[in-house]
């Protein structure tokens, strides 16, 4: 300012824990964000991705209640449509860390689910680079894997990827659930379609049928 002032862009040290400010984090991997942020009945959970922790904020006084150690470089977060789980994103680990969001719950927000795979001769990774997250409904989940050009579609109750869609382009990243289609999007910015068959109890009457839409560098409609 004219006056010499500097503005305070961050909360006050006070807000923060001295056993979570006192926290140090693994070298940075500069793995790219995809939906950092998740809002649920008044928490802010937000992946602190050097410090591989999923942190949960109290969204009335501004503090971190919570820190939970998580994957490698957490990407993304997004929470259940029930509310009593919340998924992240670990680029770098390659797999999903379930978080119990049940305040009933002895785990409650502790990690009680891993979403891995393998393949089983070469032990190399089947699940690479996942980033944006979104939920059909309480029983299915779409992760984008990154590296691999794909959606890997979850069954939530298994824990275990039951089918991929490939994505004709580089790497998706974001995915949104609205009015039962499923948004991804990569750095291209433009458009490709994956829509899905419902399941009998799944579809609204008169619903047009639910897709994955990802922002690659070409248009792509694939009925599966």
């Amino acid at each position: 300012t004219s006056s010499g002032a500097t503005a305070n862009l961050v909360e006050p040290e006070s807000t923060i824990p001295s056993q979570y400010a006192a926290d140090i984090g693994h070298p940075t991997f500069v793995s790219p964000h995809t939906n950092p942020i998740a809002v649920h009945n008044g928490q802010v959970f937000v992946v602190n991705t050097p410090s591989a922790t999923l942190d949960v904020i109290d969204a009335n006084n501004r503090t971190i209640t919570a820190r939970v150690p998580v994957g490698i470089d957490p990407v993304s977060v997004a929470v259940r449509p029930d509310g009593q789980e919340i998924w992240v994103s670990n680029h770098i680990s390659d797999s999903v860390s379930i978080v119990d969001n049940d305040p009933k719950s002895p785990t409650y927000l502790h990690v009680i689910a891993t979403i891995q795979a393998f393949d089983q001769q070469s032990k190399a990774t089947l699940f690479d680079e996942p980033m944006g997250i979104a939920f059909a409904n309480n029983q299915k989940a779409y992760v984008a894997l990154s590296s691999d050009n794909q959606i890997a579609v979850v069954d939530v109750a298994e824990r275990k990827v039951i089918k991929r869609l490939t994505i004709t382009a580089q790497d998706p990243r974001a995915i949104a659930v609205h009015n039962y289609d499923r948004w991804a999007q990569n750095p291209g910015h433009t458009l490709s379609e994956h829509s899905l068959p419902w399941t009998t109890k799944g579809r609204p009457p008169n619903a047009a049928a639910p897709s994955v839409v990802c922002f690659v560098r070409m248009f792509i409609l694939a009925l599966l």
